[in-house]
């Protein structure tokens, strides 16, 4: 309860695409999502904007088959990727989502 999601206010929802489920948190920052295909990866913060809106798991991306990594970067102070079904997302507070 002291991490990034906090307490879980939801049961796990499922019925999603590909046979998936999510569960919603205290801290809106993030979901964690599962499928069979997949796994169970958390999706939070700018990225987890921006997966959502281009629609979720149903979207170009897919679900997250990876968790979100962050390193330095001399120019940004940090950059996070995280890998999808169908692509990677990349973040740094410069220039956004890509």
């Amino acid at each position: 309860e002291k991490g990034t999601f906090g307490y879980p206010v939801t049961d796990e929802i499922c019925g999603i695409r590909g046979g998936g489920c999510f569960q919603r948190f205290q801290h809106e920052g993030g979901h964690i999502y599962w499928s069979p295909a997949s796994g169970s990866w958390d999706v939070r913060g700018e990225i987890f904007k921006h997966w959502g809106s281009q629609g979720w798991e149903t979207g170009r991306w897919g679900y997250p088959v990876g968790p979100e990594r962050c390193v330095p970067d001399k120019k940004a102070g940090r950059a996070c990727t995280q890998k999808f079904q169908h692509g990677q997302a990349r973040w740094n507070p410069i220039t956004g989502v890509r």
